[in-house]
């Protein structure tokens, strides 16, 4: 069991049972090969989530943290086949999950599971390599610090019409 494990698993079920933090996820077009991450703008992704955004977008949700949210982002992202992901809004202080999630797709994970280039606390991933290659694989927009939801709309637009 890696470092994160049964200490991480025990945090996590305190944050979660003191400060619970539903998920929230919005479903798109089932034929897009591109997902929206909005990292931790709640506003953001409601915006995203009502918005004619999810007319050319599978899915669009939050990023919260740097090792459990990256694995599942990943294995979901492998699992629908997505090609691309504009990763966009506030990064999370502290966990800085969208700087590991950019570190990841620039450089991978060491063998120990650790993101290579992430100064985030615990950035260390349980899923399997071959998720972790396809994630690379895939085309990222960077647009970490953007709110606006036109700018998040024109290039998801542009993203998914290239991967039509």
């Amino acid at each position: 069991m890696r470092a994160y494990g049964a200490v991480g698993d025990a945090l996590g079920a305190v944050c979660a049972a003191v400060l619970p933090v539903p998920d929230v996820m919005y479903g798109g077009d089932p034929g897009s090969r591109v997902a929206v991450c909005t990292l931790g703008s709640h506003g953001l992704l409601s915006g995203v989530g009502r918005s004619d955004v999810m007319g050319h977008v599978r899915v669009a949700a939050r990023l919260l943290s740097e090792n459990r949210g990256i694995d599942g982002l990943v294995r979901a992202a492998c699992g629908m086949g997505l090609r691309g992901i504009v990763v966009c809004g506030r990064d999370v202080r502290g966990h800085m999950p969208g700087h590991s999630l950019v570190m990841l797709h620039r450089n991978g994970t060491d063998g120990a599971g650790r993101i290579i280039g992430s100064s985030s606390p615990d950035p260390r991933l349980r899923c399997d390599p071959v998720h972790v290659a396809h994630f690379r694989r895939m085309i990222l927009e960077d647009l970490r610090g953007v709110e606006d939801l036109d700018m998040v709309r024109d290039i998801s637009s542009r993203l998914a019409a290239s991967l039509r």
